[in-house]
């Protein structure tokens, strides 16, 4: 299994995420709605993300916002966009699709490649 996974689909998230979802529910304090559509667990990542980042380039601004369970296992990120025009940024839409970052694979995907490149 890779560390970085993407999910457009909702049942496909539940189905393959278990473990993602309970972490998150976790550090959500279990105060969130019942996550049974992709918008739901979008918007729910964004409005309690504990980090953002952006990127801008001449006609968009794409912010990541990022959950980080408080376990430490998972990076679960979503990704809004804004148009810019005229020096005005548009109404942010967001992406309906979520990125789950198992922090554990991740570690051992690195490990793997510092070992490959000795």
């Amino acid at each position: 299994m890779k560390s970085t996974r993407k999910y457009t689909d909702i049942d496909e998230f539940i189905k393959n995420e278990s473990k993602a979802i309970k972490s998150l529910i976790t550090t959500l304090g279990g105060d969130t709605e019942p996550i049974d559509n992709m918008e739901v667990l979008v918007m729910t990542i964004r409005e309690c993300a504990s980090d953002s980042s952006e990127k801008t380039d001449s006609y968009y601004i794409i912010e990541t916002y990022t959950v980080k369970t408080s376990d430490k296992k998972f990076k679960i990120e979503v990704v809004g966009k804004s148009y810019r025009k005229d020096h005005c940024v548009c109404e942010q839409e967001m992406i309906m699709e979520v990125t789950v970052i198992d922090m554990e694979i991740l570690k051992q995907e690195k490990q793997i490649r510092l070992k490959q490149t000795k």
